[in-house]
Order: structure tokens, then C-alpha cells, then sequence
């Protein structure tokens, strides 16, 4: 009987907590983005924004219309949703090609055209500038750079704040480190490209904080690169070009020190690479780069390689996760401890 007893309560200590159950949201099918602000939740689906109540999750309304013209969004090529972001009391929609701004509601303000790396759906509003992403060509190297740069209040570049590589003499290179960035209180809170780190920068671009911690690079192991080309296999944006795509890839020795960042309450969270027993863990840090605390949470994943959209709030983390069983979207929420 004792035995008995040992078992069960050593199975107890290895299964991971489960996540918490919120609402089903069944106008979704394949979310790409989640978010948050006030009194309202915003899910992503192509080009599709999805309002929902945050004090009960009921759905509100949606909008976006799908197209190349004025008032309508487009997908970046190869891409399966936009990206959404907060300024103000203002939604900022970036698509190819274009920044839209809209209401809370979902109500058309106005569009800017992004000029150059179109495809790139990353520039937020900072004060009355903008950050954004841009590409570097390196005919030397026969290299390409992803960009963090700042931009005037026409989207005209200013300076280039930091640089990540994204090819290497025509080879993807993966893991990637990409520039992941968030405006937070007319800050950028950017990883950094290979350390397990963030930049904060102020509104002129001047570098104000360093959040991190020293660590040991994780080693890739098979298992990741197996995850790897089965995303670009199943996805429906890459499928077709699946031989090409898996000639293109090269894999790095080595994990970047970030997979993710969020911020949220003046709290910059990391996502690493490091899982234990069906675990991820996180780091998070105050916004003058102060490590406060390390934790693990049994996140979900919307595919072999990408975590389910999420977003932090009130030292919780939201996920839109799909139930295998009922095929149904659902919300869940994991106490970050």
C-alpha cells in the first residue's frame, strides 16, 4: 500500500499543471495572434480581427476585409495572419504592404503605405514616429539581415537600431533570431539577437536598459529539426514549395537565448528553449531589466513549431489553444508562478 501511495504521489509531482479552461471561442478556427486591452480580447485569423469581451469572453463583433485596396488588408506573401498591436485608444493592423488604424471597435481611421521590405508587417507607432523591420543585403557575405529600425512620421528610416541575421549564402538559417519587438510607453523592448536578452530603447533610439541572464546554449537537437520541416510540410502557406523550402534550411549548433518576448503590466517576459518534463520555461524581468523571477508553464502550441497565441496579463498567460478532440478553439490561462 505504501508503495502504492509513492507511486501516485511521485506521477503527481511529474505531470505538469494543467491549464485553466475559460471559454470555448468557436468563431475561431485557426488563430494566429491574441491580445488584449481594457475590456477587450482580440484574436487573428488571416486577415479576419476578432473582438471578444475580457470580463466574459462573449464574442463581439469582427472585421477586416480581405484585399489590395484602400480600407482593405492584405496577407504578407507566405504569411497566415497579420499582426495587431495597441497605441492609445487605436488598433494598428499591420498587413503587407500597409499600417491601417482603426478604432477599438473596428471602426477604418486611416492607412499608411510601408515602403521597401513590404512584407514585412512589424512597424508600430512610438511617439510620433515609428519602429519597424526592414532588410539588409550583404552582396559580400552573400548574406540577409532582418533590421530593427526607426522611422519619421512618414515611415521614412532614420537609423538602424539593431541587425539579426535571417540568410546565409542563400541558406535559411534556424533556429531564427528574429528582432521581436513591443512598444511599451513610447519604449522598444527588443530581443536580442543570440543572447538570453532584451533591449529597451527610448523614443529616439538611444539605448536605455539590458535585461538578461548569463546562460549555457542549448544544444539543437533532432527532435527540433524534425519539428521544423514538418511546419514547413503541413503549413498551408509552404506545402507546395516543401523540397525547395528543406533545401533552403541550415540549422544552427546552437539555440538562440530567446524563442519569444511578451510585455505586459511593465513586465517583459521570455520564452526560451528550455523544456522540462512537458514544461517551457520562462524568465521574466522589470522594465529597468531587473530579473525578478523564473518559472515554468505547460504551454500549447498551435502547430510543430509555434506556441498557440498568447499574451501575458496580470502575471497570467492567456493562450487560444485548439481541443483535438472537439476541434473547437478554446481559451485557457496559466498563473505564471
Amino acid at each position: 500500500m505504501k508503495k502504492v501511495l509513492l507511486v501516485i504521489f511521485i506521477i503527481i509531482l511529474v505531470l505538469p499543471a494543467a491549464a485553466k479552461k475559460l471559454a470555448d471561442l468557436p468563431e475561431l478556427s485557426r488563430p494566429t495572434w491574441l491580445t488584449s486591452h481594457g475590456d477587450r480580447m482580440y484574436a487573428v485569423e488571416g486577415t479576419t480581427i476578432f473582438i471578444y469581451s475580457f470580463k466574459d469572453y462573449t464574442f463581439i463583433k469582427k472585421f477586416g476585409r480581405a484585399g489590395e485596396g484602400p480600407k482593405e488588408i492584405k496577407l504578407p506573401q507566405g504569411g497566415d495572419g497579420v499582426l495587431l498591436f495597441h497605441w492609445g485608444d487605436k488598433l494598428i493592423v499591420g498587413s503587407a504592404g500597409k499600417i491601417s488604424f482603426f478604432t477599438r471597435d473596428g471602426d477604418f481611421i486611416k492607412e499608411m503605405s510601408v515602403r521597401g521590405a513590404a512584407n514585412l508587417v512589424m512597424h508600430q507607432p512610438l511617439g510620433d514616429k515609428f519602429a519597424g523591420l526592414g532588410v539588409v543585403i550583404d552582396g559580400k557575405s552573400q548574406s540577409v539581415f532582418m533590421t530593427l529600425n526607426l522611422y519619421d512620421k512618414d515611415l521614412n528610416k532614420e537609423k538602424e537600431l539593431l541587425r539579426f541575421p535571417y540568410m546565409q549564402k542563400s541558406r535559411l538559417m534556424f533556429p531564427m533570431a528574429l528582432p521581436l519587438f513591443y512598444i511599451l510607453d513610447d519604449h522598444i523592448v527588443v530581443a536580442d539577437g543570440e543572447k538570453q536578452a532584451v533591449h529597451i530603447f527610448d523614443g529616439s533610439g538611444k539605448k536605455i536598459a539590458y535585461a538578461g541572464r548569463e546562460y549555457k546554449p542549448l544544444n539543437i537537437t533532432d527532435t527540433y529539426k524534425d519539428r521544423v520541416f514538418t511546419f514547413f510540410k503541413t503549413n498551408p502557406a509552404t506545402k507546395q514549395n516543401f523540397e525547395l523550402i528543406k533545401g533552403l534550411v541550415q540549422f544552427k549548433d546552437t539555440f538562440p537565448g530567446v524563442q519569444l518576448i511578451y510585455t505586459a503590466d511593465h513586465t517583459i517576459y521570455i520564452l526560451t528553449y528550455l523544456e522540462k518534463e512537458g514544461k517551457h520555461e520562462f524568465l521574466s524581468f522589470d522594465f529597468k531589466g531587473k530579473f525578478l523571477k523564473r518559472f515554468f508553464l505547460p504551454i500549447g502550441f498551435q502547430d510543430s513549431l509555434r506556441p498557440a497565441p498568447s499574451f501575458f496579463r496580470n502575471n497570467k498567460l492567456y493562450q487560444a489553444v485548439e481541443n483535438i478532440d472537439t476541434e473547437t478553439i478554446e481559451l485557457h490561462v496559466l498563473e505564471a508562478k
